[in-house]
Formats: structure tokens, sequence, C-alpha cells
């Protein structure tokens, strides 16, 4: 057990970040959830809820739980340099998600620089690879992206099976299109394993094997409608051309370059200049 560092978590009190942080339990006797909150995020407070049963579940874990205003930070990393990048990447543009949680994990950055924190894990799952910070290749870069700021990044969840006909991607020619794209290598995690569902099951800190998508689950991690923006993108206009293999390789391209692209606001938050966009902590 890592006694004396603690831990920060991506925490959006959905299965998968709970999960992660029920893990991390066996690690860390501090455990900082952080949840982040900006304009087109609704019902933030609902992460507190798994963050209560994680405090009952794990009394001798102290979890330091904070709401974080991060949109200051999303608006820069979506905007800046709009038209060039425009011009290069198109519609990649409107990966939303993306962007959202590039933001996140760059306020996230900015936190533990803060709070001399040097280990980051979050509960990106490789059945949700859509989203390009769930995809093994982007979080390739995420953790080179960390480490130059003295920081590990982990994924505990990413190899549990994702949830059984419950993905996000439900229109029979878009999951053609999808498994159609995907590796053999990358298709062998379906068929195996236990889901976080049904490890959070285990553990008590579900009331059932299956909640995703379920009422009780949407009550506990904030909302989020921006999504279908990154929906219309990714399945109605890029998967019917293209195949997975391009999406990757685009969304690759595109998100090497905005992490590259936004580094600048952490070497100036490290600098003493623009500090004022990070680490606003909600009530």
């Amino acid at each position: 057990m890592e006694e004396n560092k603690p831990v920060g978590i991506l925490f959006s009190g959905g299965t998968d970040s709970t999960l992660t942080a029920a893990l991390l339990t066996k690690e860390y006797k501090k455990i900082h959830l952080i949840t982040f909150d900006r304009l087109g995020i609704f019902e933030v407070k609902n992460s507190e809820k798994n963050y209560k049963r994680l405090q009952d579940k794990f009394p001798e874990t102290e979890f330091v739980y904070k709401i974080i205003d991060f949109n200051d930070v999303f608006k820069k990393i979506s905007y800046q340099n709009y038209i060039k990048n425009l011009t290069k990447y198109g519609f990649m543009n409107l990966s939303t998600c993306g962007l959202c949680k590039l933001s996140m994990h760059i306020a996230m950055i900015a936190y533990c620089l803060e709070n001399q924190i040097e280990q980051v894990s979050d509960g990106a799952n490789r059945g949700m690879e859509i989203f390009p910070a769930q995809m093994d290749i982007i979080i390739e870069k995420l953790r080179d992206f960390y480490k130059t700021y003295g920081i590990s990044y982990t994924n505990p969840v990413f190899d549990f099976a994702p949830p059984e006909e419950k993905s996000l991607i439900k229109d029979k020619e878009m999951a053609q299109i999808m498994s159609g794209g995907v590796s053999k290598r990358e298709a062998n995690y379906e068929s195996s394993g236990e889901t976080t569902e049904q490890k959070l099951y285990s553990l008590g800190l579900s009331p059932q094997q299956e909640v995703k998508g379920t009422h009780y689950d949407k009550k506990r991690q904030p909302r989020c409608f921006q999504f279908m923006i990154f929906n219309v993108y990714v399945q109605k206009w890029f998967l019917p051309k293209h195949n997975m293999d391009e999406y990757r390789k685009n969304t690759l391209d595109f998100f090497s370059h905005k992490i590259t692209e936004s580094k600048f606001l952490l070497d100036d938050y490290q600098k003493g200049i623009g500090k004022g966009i990070f680490n606003k902590e909600k009530t």
C-alpha cells in the first residue's frame, strides 16, 4: 500500500470510475475523487451518491471529494486556433466528447501539481473506444503527457468486459460498421471476463449486476447532452463513409495535435501565468 502518497481519480460517479476508486483502496489510503463541471453538464452533484457509498464501504480510506469547474479550460482547448484546425481537421473539431475529456485531463494535471499528487487514474474501458479518451492509442498519448509533469496515469478497469447489449451504438448498421473495423485482437475482450457492473455488485457497491443505462445509474453521475453532436458526427457522418480503422487514425492525428497544442496552458500554469482558469472548486 502507498502509505503516504495520494491518488487522484477523474470521478463521474458512474460504474467505471466508482470501481476504479474501489480497486485503488487496496493501494492508497487517500483518494481524491474529482468530478468536473462546466456549462453544458448537468446534475453534477449526482456523483456525490457513490462518493458516500465508497466512504461507507471503505472507512479506512480517506476520500477527498471535489467538484471542479473547468469551463474556461474547455473553451481554451476547444477554440484555440479554431479556423486553422477546422481547415486542417474538418469536422473532427466536432469531437466534443474527446475535447471535453482532454480538458478534464489538463485540469486534473493542474490539480495534481497544486496538491502534490503523482498518480492519476480513471474509468477508461476499451468497450467504449468510440470515445477518443478511451481508445488505447489515445490513452498512450495521455500517459506520455502526464509523465511530462511527473505524474503516472493508469486505467485499472480498462480490460473489464463491456456490458452486454448496452453499447451506445444501438443502430444495427452502425454496429456492423464498428465490428468490421475492429481488429481481432481488440474484439477478443468481448467474450471473456466480468463487467465493471458485476464487480461492483460483488463488492456490495451496486444493488444489481446490470445497472448501466438504468434510472439508478443516471442518478449517480452527471448528464451531458452535447454528446449528441459527437454522436451525429461519428455515427451518422464519419463511420457510414469510412471504417473504424480510419476513424482511429484520424482521431489519433487530431488528438495528438490537440495535446501538443494545449501544453502551453500547463506550462504557463507552472510559471504562475493564467492560473485563474484552474482549480475553481465549487461548493
